[in-house]
């Protein structure tokens, strides 16, 4: 048997069939692809926070939905695809920026014009509905995505250490 020819696990079909639904949806929009320079700003600049955990100020838990479980799709993120948000950051001199991208990931990275004009330039569409994760004093449980929203100037180190 060829490489070619191994099937892919099931999981991973299914993930990558969602994500085409998610694409095509994209598509039908007119949401377009990001430049490969582009892709890799928002890499660098953005996080992906799809199933990332937090903890509210009250103390309850809870999960960032991811777009797919490789069963079934979340179909309030195929929605939400071609959109994003902007929210400030209560307590501190900046914003979020969060966007739901062609293959439903939930990114936030810091708002700026730079960052506004790329979304717009695509396409994207501003919805105030569409939530902003870690603007209402959420924190996340996870060490690493808490020292990368850190890293991003997307939190105060002081307060979330």
């Amino acid at each position: 048997m060829e490489i070619s020819e191994v099937p892919m696990p099931l999981t991973e079909r299914s993930k990558w069939a969602e994500q085409r639904i998610f694409a095509s949806l994209a598509d039908f929009k007119g949401i377009r692809p990001f430049t490969l320079e582009e892709q890799l700003l928002i890499d660098k600049e953005f996080i992906n926070v799809n199933g990332v955990g937090f903890e509210t100020p009250q103390g309850d838990k809870g999960r960032i939905p991811y777009h797919t479980d490789g069963v079934d799709l979340n179909i309030d993120r195929l929605r939400e695809v071609g959109f994003f948000n902007i929210k400030p950051v209560p307590g501190e001199d900046h914003a979020i920026l969060a966007f739901v991208d062609r293959i439903g990931r939930l990114c936030i990275g810091p708002a700026n014009d730079e960052h506004r004009a790329l979304l717009l330039g695509h396409r994207y569409t501003h919805d105030t509905g569409l939530a902003v994760p870690f603007t209402n004093g959420e924190v996340p449980t996870n060490i690493v995505v808490a020292k990368a929203l850190v890293q991003a100037n997307l939190r105060d180190p002081i307060i979330n250490s």
